[in-house]
Parts: C-alpha cells; sequence; structure tokens
C-alpha cells in the first residue's frame, strides 16, 4: 500500500528518489543512492552497487544469527537426548530393585 504512493508520484514525473522518500519504506541511504544514480545518470550501475551492498549485509546478518542458533540447537538435542536415555534407564533400575 504505501509504494503505490511512489508508484503514483512516479506516474506523475517525480523523481524515483523523491518517490521512494515519499513511501517512507526505504531506509535513507538507499534513497540517497537512487538520488546519486538518478543525478549520475547511471542509476542501473547504482542499483547493482546498492543490490551487492544489501546482499552482503543479508549475508553477515544471516551468519550471525546462524552462529548465535548453534548452541541453541545443540543444548535443544542434547536435552532431547538426555530425556530418552532418562527414561530408558529408570524402568531398568525399577527392574532390579523389584528384583531384589
Amino acid at each position: 500500500e504505501k509504494l503505490s504512493i511512489s508508484r503514483e508520484y512516479i506516474r506523475r514525473g517525480h523523481d524515483i528518489s523523491y518517490s521512494i522518500n515519499e513511501s517512507e519504506v526505504f531506509s535513507n541511504s538507499f534513497i540517497s543512492m537512487l538520488r546519486i544514480g538518478e543525478e549520475s545518470g547511471r542509476l542501473d550501475e547504482t542499483l547493482s552497487v546498492t543490490n551487492d551492498f544489501y546482499s552482503e549485509e543479508l549475508n553477515i546478518k544471516i551468519e550471525k544469527t546462524m552462529k548465535s542458533a548453534e548452541p541453541i540447537v545443540t543444548l535443544v538435542i542434547g536435552l532431547i537426548i538426555g530425556l530418552f536415555i532418562i527414561a530408558m534407564v529408570i524402568p531398568m533400575f525399577d527392574a532390579i530393585n523389584s528384583i531384589q
């Protein structure tokens, strides 16, 4: 819905950077990069560089998230295995105690 505002501004002949700025969806740095690309006449190159930048940023965030999730997953799997072992050992001890 917010991007439809940008589309309407573009249809009216406004710059892409101005139109996207009015929708308040994207960051100021992205809008600044768009403005630079429009002013220099190299919007395609600027968008390519911007894509590379944000892709790298996303990869870094995913890597950090995965590194922080690994210990949690290991702990959960350890707890599950521990519960299975306890569930198997307790009946054995009960059987041994009932024999004596």
